[in-house]
C-alpha cells in the first residue's frame, strides 16, 4: 500500500483497546496514529469510523487511490469547517476565518458531524445514526432502579475515559448540576485511585452572582482547589469584539455564554498550568434540562426537541466552548457527550427522561443521588437550572447583558436600527444584535457562520 497521510484534531479515547482487539503496532504514543492502521485494515472510512470512541476531526489522503477522506465526531465537537475555490478546488480548516480568501465566500460552511467525505463522490455521508425512544412506558412494570444506576454508572465511565492525560487538568465549576457532578466525579477518580493529584476548578461572575456562591459550596464538599474570578461587566463588554472573532458568529445567545468563558479561558492560561479542562456542556440537550422542557405538548414533542437540539449543538453551544477555550490553547472535555452515555439516554422511554415532578433532569439528578448518595450536598444535586449569563450576573449589580444592551441603544439610533436590520437574514430584533452584527461584519463581511 502506498504512502497514506493524516491531519487530525482529535482525542481517541479507545484506541488502546483497538490497537489490542487488532494487534496494531504503533511507530509513535500518538493516539491518532490509530486512522492510519485502522483504514489500512478496513480500506475504507465507512467501516473504520465505527470503530472510534472520542472526538475528532481528520483529513485522510490514500496515496495510492488518491482519494481524500474527512470525517468529523458526532456531535462536532472539534470544529471543521470545508469551501471551494472558483475553481472547484476544496478547502478545510477548524476555522472559517482560514478559508476566507482561499475558498468562495457563499461556499464557506460548516461540515456536518457524525459525517464523513469522501473526494471520489464530493457528498457527505452520515456515518452516526442514534436512536431515540419517543415512546413513553408504564411506570409500574418499569425497572427504573436498574436505569437510574446505569445511567449515573456510565456517566461516571465517561468521565473516568477522559481521565487520560500527560498535561493538567482542571474544571469549569458553575456549581449547577451539570459542572458539579463533573467536578465530582474527577474527584471521586483521583480518591479512588489513591491519587494526590490537585484538581483546579474555576469560576466566574460579577460580584454577587449565584455561580461564585455555589461553585464555592462545591468546591467545599469536594475538597478542589478553587479560582473564584471577579469580574465586572466593563470586562465583558472590552471582550465582546474578541468573542465574536474567535466565535465567528453573531448569534446573540451564544455570545452572551461565550464572553465569560472566554475572559475564564484566559484566566485560566494566565495564572495555571491546566491545560485540559471539563465542561458540562450537552447535559441541557441530551436530558432535557432547559426550563421550556416542563411545557412540552407531550413526552414525545420533547424526546423530538432533544433530537434537534442535538443536532444542533455543533452550531452553538459546542461551537461557543471549543471557540473560547482554543482561544487561549486549552482543550476541553466533555462526558455530557460520550457517544455509549448519550445512546443510553436517548433510549430511555419518553415519560422517563422527561421532567418529572416539576423539575427539569429529574431523572440524571435522581440517578446520582441514588447511586453515589453523598456525591454532591442536596442544594446543588437539585438546584434549578439558570443559564451561564444569568449566573455569572450579579444580584447587587446591573448584569452585563443590560449594559451590553445599554451600550446598543447608546451607538444606534431608532432611525439607523430601522434602515440597517432590514439588510440582514435573520433580521436583528434587538439593537444588541444589531451591534454585534456590526462587530462581526467587521472581520468577516458577508462570510456566514
Amino acid at each position: 500500500m502506498g504512502k497514506i497521510s493524516v491531519i487530525a484534531n482529535a482525542e481517541i479515547y479507545n484506541y488502546q483497546a483497538i490497537k489490542e482487539k487488532y494487534g496494531f503496532e504503533f511507530e509513535s504514543g500518538s493516539d491518532c496514529e490509530i486512522f492510519l492502521h485502522l483504514y489500512k485494515k478496513f480500506g475504507n472510512v465507512e467501516d473504520f469510523i465505527q470503530e472510534l470512541d472520542g472526538v475528532f476531526a481528520f483529513i485522510l489522503h490514500d496515496g495510492d487511490t488518491g482519494r481524500t477522506y474527512v470525517g468529523r465526531d458526532p456531535i462536532g465537537v472539534r470544529p471543521v469547517f470545508i469551501g471551494q475555490d472558483p475553481q472547484g478546488n476544496y478547502g478545510f480548516a477548524s476555522e472559517a476565518k482560514t478559508l476566507i480568501g482561499v475558498c468562495e465566500g457563499d461556499t464557506i460552511r460548516p461540515f456536518l458531524p457524525g459525517h464523513y467525505w469522501s473526494s471520489e463522490t464530493e457528498e457527505m455521508t452520515k456515518w452516526y445514526n442514534p436512536t431515540y425512544n419517543l415512546e413513553d412506558t408504564d411506570l409500574e412494570s418499569f425497572d427504573e432502579e436498574a436505569a437510574l444506576k446505569k445511567t449515573a454508572e456510565l456517566l461516571y465511565a465517561s468521565t473516568k475515559k477522559r481521565m487520560l492525560s500527560d498535561r493538567p487538568i482542571g474544571t469549569f465549576l458553575s456549581g449547577g448540576l451539570d459542572s458539579s457532578i463533573v467536578a465530582a466525579f474527577i474527584k471521586k477518580f483521583h480518591n479512588e485511585n489513591e491519587s494526590k493529584t490537585n484538581l483546579n476548578t474555576f469560576s466566574i461572575g460579577l460580584e454577587g452572582s449565584p455561580d461564585l456562591a455555589y461553585s464555592q459550596i462545591v468546591a467545599k464538599h469536594i475538597g478542589s482547589t478553587h479560582h473564584h474570578v471577579e469580574i465586572e461587566a466593563e470586562d465583558c463588554l472590552n471582550a465582546v469584539e474578541d468573542v465574536v472573532y474567535a466565535g465567528e458568529t453573531f448569534d446573540v445567545t451564544t455570545i452572551r455564554a461565550s464572553t465569560p468563558m472566554y475572559l475564564l479561558s484566559k484566566y485560566i492560561k494566565d495564572n495555571t498550568d491546566d491545560v485540559v479542562i471539563y465542561s458540562g456542556e450537552g447535559s441541557d440537550e441530551v436530558t432535557q434540562g432547559y426550563l421550556y422542557f416542563k411545557n412540552q405538548p407531550s413526552t414525545k414533542d420533547g424526546a423530538l426537541e432533544s433530537k434537534k437540539l442535538m443536532e444542533q449543538l455543533y452550531e452553538f453551544d459546542v461551537l461557543r466552548v471549543d471557540r473560547t477555550t482554543a482561544a487561549h490553547g486549552l482543550e476541553v472535555r466533555e462526558p455530557f457527550l460520550d457517544k455509549e452515555w448519550m445512546q443510553h439516554y436517548f433510549n430511555l422511554p419518553a415519560n422517563i427522561k422527561c421532567p418529572r415532578h416539576g423539575i427539569e433532569k429529574y431523572h440524571l439528578r435522581k440517578a446520582i443521588e441514588v447511586t453515589y448518595p453523598g456525591l454532591l450536598p442536596h442544594d446543588i444535586l437539585w438546584r434549578q437550572k439558570e443559564a451561564f449569563s444569568d449566573g455569572v450576573s450579579s444580584y447587587k449589580k446591573k448584569s452585563w447583558v443590560d449594559e451590553l444592551k445599554d451600550l446598543s441603544e447608546s451607538l444606534i439610533t431608532d432611525e439607523q436600527f430601522e434602515e440597517e436590520k432590514k439588510l440582514y437574514s435573520p433580521m436583528p430584533m434587538f439593537k444588541d444584535a444589531l451591534y454585534l452584527r456590526r462587530l462581526y461584519n467587521k472581520h468577516y463581511g458577508v462570510i456566514k457562520p
